[in-house]
């Protein structure tokens, strides 16, 4: 049993860390000419995001498991993940908010999985809704794909309740990685499709996040979009969920934590 349980585990690691080393090196091919970081950098960056990229593959099965969540007075921060995975891999990032003293977190998985996103954010949208509920102004943090979501969801009902969009790593002029990607989503995010298109400025409302190193948001410069943005060095795509200099910059845009607790349930 030891055995095999090494056997699975040395798999994904594997796995991930070719994974991760093909986006390293496109984005170095890619971007090199516009920085100049030192090679042990990228080696740092992909040694980092082996380990969280792993860590999320293994808590991956959790995100499927129905959770409630309680509701406390404040802005709703909502949570949502990016393409092929799931609420589960935010948790260290809800981990380190609810230490800031952010208790009214609600992290959201995405379904159908390889569906457009104009059917995911119309998803997105009612559950915003309900939300908002006990807030008028919820607060949308996405991973990747979700920051393309939570703006065409934005898109198709301007009325909706969100206050602030932070976006990680999200790749708002596309990705080249996204031409390997499967289902409609994926094809979305390729550099100048017609989903991508049909954003017509940034919003006031959004600030993005960036980082050089960024081994799917290729190029890089991709993550970033309007004038309220961060851009970061030595850390990986999944990285960015759990990198204390982001959780410091994103915690400065979000509004104070509540301390009044309301008893209110809801499902995820």
């Amino acid at each position: 049993m030891i055995a095999l349980v090494l056997k699975i585990v040395g798999f994904v690691v594997g796995a991930v860390a070719i994974w991760a080393l093909a986006g390293q090196a496109l984005n170095y091919f890619v971007t090199h000419k516009q920085q100049r970081s030192p090679t042990h950098l990228y080696w740092l960056t992909w040694m980092r995001e082996i380990f969280w990229c792993s860590l999320s593959v293994f808590v991956w099965p959790l995100g499927f498991i129905p959770a409630s969540q309680t509701v406390v007075a404040g802005a709703p921060i909502v949570l949502l993940h990016g393409y092929l995975s799931n609420r589960s891999c935010m948790w260290i990032l809800a981990w380190r908010l609810r230490q800031k003293g952010y208790q009214n977190i609600v992290a959201l998985n995405f379904w159908p999985p390889f569906s457009s996103m104009e059917v995911l954010a119309h998803d997105l949208n009612a559950k915003i809704r309900a939300l908002a509920q006990t807030s008028k102004d919820v607060v949308v943090i996405a991973h990747s794909m979700g920051g393309l979501v939570a703006r065409r969801a934005l898109s198709q009902d301007p009325s909706l309740p969100i206050s602030k969009i932070i976006t990680l790593g999200t790749p708002h002029a596309g990705t080249l990685l996204a031409h390997t990607a499967i289902g409609e989503n994926g094809r979305q995010m390729r550099p100048h499709s017609q989903f991508l298109r049909g954003f017509t400025g940034s919003s006031d409302l959004m600030f993005t996040v960036a980082s050089r190193h960024d081994n799917v948001a290729i190029p890089y410069t991709a993550a970033l979009c309007g004038s309220n943005t961060l851009l970061v060095e030595g850390v990986g795509h999944m990285s960015l969920l759990a990198d204390r200099r982001v959780l410091e910059k994103v915690c400065d845009a979000l509004p104070a934590p509540a301390d009044v607790v309301i008893h209110t349930t809801c499902r995820a």
